[in-house]
């Protein structure tokens, strides 16, 4: 017969019930990031090359604005035969550019609109996470941003992190 009042049944029964709660949480937290839209801090969109997020301004953003589905999914080619093209610094990243979730940025700079994309890596960004804005110092090929200048339709540059 087991005594449910000895020590060690009495926090087996509360490690069980503190893991129970945990897991429960980690599921929910897991459901909202990947299956409900509401948590993104923008509208997702997928594209023939990418799984997108476009940034909304929330006037946190210095001179900020929201790039367009329109925009996105019409420069989308351009953008992966520009990944493509620099091959030299982006082999690696060009055999897994499927792998990518991509975010885009609008701000102003210097009286210019300048759309930032971000690229993160799906090893990087686990439960959703590249559906909420950030920023990465380190990680080498798990991240890199292209810049893009919708006023001259052309990109401008391609920048890989460093490793960390």
């Amino acid at each position: 017969m087991i005594d449910r009042n000895s020590t060690i049944v009495r926090y087996t029964i509360k490690s069980i019930k503190v893991f129970a709660k945990v897991i429960a949480g980690m599921v929910i937290l897991i459901a909202i990031a990947i299956n409900w839209d509401f948590v993104a801090m923008g509208k997702v969109v997928r594209g023939r090359h990418f799984v997108s997020l476009l940034v909304k301004d929330d006037s946190k953003l210095p001179a900020g604005w929201t790039p367009t589905k329109e925009l996105v999914l019409s420069l989308e080619d351009d953008l992966h035969q520009y990944v493509i093209r620099n091959q030299e610094k982006t082999s690696w990243i060009v055999e897994h550019l499927p792998e990518y979730k991509v975010q885009y940025w609008g701000y102003i700079h210097d009286g210019k609109k300048i759309l930032q994309i971000n690229f993160h890596h799906n090893s990087s960004v686990k439960y959703g996470m590249w559906k909420i804005p950030f920023g990465v110092l380190g990680g080498g090929r798990n991240h890199f941003t292209v810049l893009y200048d919708p006023t001259q339709r052309k990109f401008t540059e391609l920048s890989i992190n460093c490793d960390a």
